[in-house]
Order: C-alpha cells, then sequence, then structure tokens
C-alpha cells in the first residue's frame, strides 16, 4: 500500500491511497447514472471508513470516468490485477480516482 499526500502552498489537502493489487470479482455501472462499482476476491481496503463496505466506486463527475470504466472492465475480463488510487468516500464507498492494471 502507498500513500500520497497532495500539497498545495505547503498545505495538505487530501491524503490518497492505494490498494494492495487485486483482482475483481464484480463489475458493475448505475442505473441512471455513469456510477462504476467494482469489488475484489481480495480482503476490502477502506482507509476511510466508508460506511458501505461492498465495493468501490467511481464517481460519474469525474472526468476520466469513461477511461476508468474501460480499465476496469478490461480487468474484471481478462482477470489481470488492479492497483485502486482511492480518495475518500462517494455514495458511501471509497472513491477511486486512479486504475493501474498490471498482468499476474
Amino acid at each position: 500500500m502507498a500513500t500520497a499526500v497532495v500539497l498545495s502552498s505547503g498545505v495538505a489537502q487530501a491524503t490518497i491511497q492505494t490498494t494492495p493489487w487485486v483482482h475483481l470479482n464484480f463489475y458493475s455501472t448505475g442505473w441512471t447514472d455513469a456510477t462504476i462499482r467494482v469489488n475484489s476476491r481480495e480482503a476490502f481496503f477502506n482507509p476511510e471508513n466508508c460506511s458501505s463496505p461492498d465495493g468501490y466506486i467511481v464517481s460519474p463527475s469525474l472526468p476520466g470516468n469513461t477511461n476508468f470504466a474501460s480499465a476496469l472492465l478490461t480487468a474484471y475480463t481478462t482477470g489481470d490485477q488492479v492497483q485502486l488510487v482511492i480518495d475518500g468516500c462517494y455514495n458511501s464507498r471509497p472513491n477511486i480516482i486512479g486504475v493501474y492494471i498490471r498482468k499476474p
């Protein structure tokens, strides 16, 4: 697990953390918006103690939402490992703001 602190004018604004490398076993899209939710076979990583520990989520408002959807769906389909970059909670779940993929 890696942790990075984003700084602006010398003041910490957010703590961004990454999950361990995991395999996705669930992929879902929102019913009425572009929300994407995934879960992994490995232990749930919830650094902000979000109240719904049933998966990780990508907000539909993020500019990279469609890129995240493609990357996550590819990893889910191929069985490649992902490392998710998490920043806070969205809809009570850990909020994905970045995705890394690697071959196992």
